[in-house]
C-alpha cells in the first residue's frame, strides 16, 4: 500500500519516532530522507531513517544544543571498547558526545557537500547580536521582516 500512498503524496513528513507506523523498514524505500535541527538529534535514532533511504540530507547548526544524553561519555567509551570500537576514527560516533549533525559533517568532511548558511530571518538584531558575535564569528546577515514580527502585546 505504501506505493500508492507515494505517488498521491510523494513527500512524507515523520518524526524518527513515527516513522515505523508511517513507513515500512526496507532499505532505500525513500528517496530522500531529509532530517532537520540534526544537531540535537542522536545517531541511534535516525538511523531507522536512513536506512528506509536512497539519500540523506543532513540539516543542523552546530552552534545549537546537542542532544541529552543519559550517559557518560566514560561508559559510552567503555562500550565501544567492549565491542572493539576504540580507534579514534570511531568516537565520531560517541552517543553520549555527538549529534547526528556532528557526524554527517565529520563525514563529508571538505568533500563541498557541507554549506553553511549565513542568512537570518527569526529574529530582531538586537537579540540575535550576542550569539552572531559569539558563536558565529559576526558572520551572520540579518534580514528578518520587521513588519511580520507580532508586537509584544499581542503575543498568543
Amino acid at each position: 500500500m505504501f506505493g500508492a500512498v507515494v505517488k498521491v503524496f510523494p513527500a512524507i513528513a515523520v518524526t524518527n519516532l513515527s516513522v515505523r507506523h508511517a513507513v515500512a523498514l526496507v532499505p532505500g524505500i525513500v528517496d530522500v530522507v531529509v532530517i532537520d535541527e540534526a544537531s540535537q538529534c542522536d545517531i541511534a535514532s535516525a538511523l531507522p531513517m536512513l536506512c528506509r533511504g536512497k539519500r540523506a540530507v543532513i540539516i543542523g547548526d552546530e552552534k545549537q544544543l546537542t542532544h541529552v544524553s543519559t550517559i557518560s561519555k566514560n561508559d559510552d567509551q567503555q562500550i565501544q571498547a567492549k565491542h572493539n570500537l576504540s580507534a579514534a576514527s570511531d568516537q565520531r560516533f560517541l552517543y553520549s558526545a555527538q549529534s547526528l549533525f556532528d557526524l554527517a559533517k565529520s563525514t563529508v568532511g571538505s568533500s563541498g557537500y557541507y554549506i553553511s548558511l549565513k542568512d537570518h530571518y527569526r529574529s530582531r538584531a538586537e537579540i540575535i547580536e550576542f550569539s552572531n558575535k559569539v558563536f558565529y564569528g559576526s558572520q551572520l546577515r540579518v534580514w528578518t521582516d520587521y513588519r511580520r514580527l507580532k508586537p509584544i502585546g499581542n503575543i498568543e
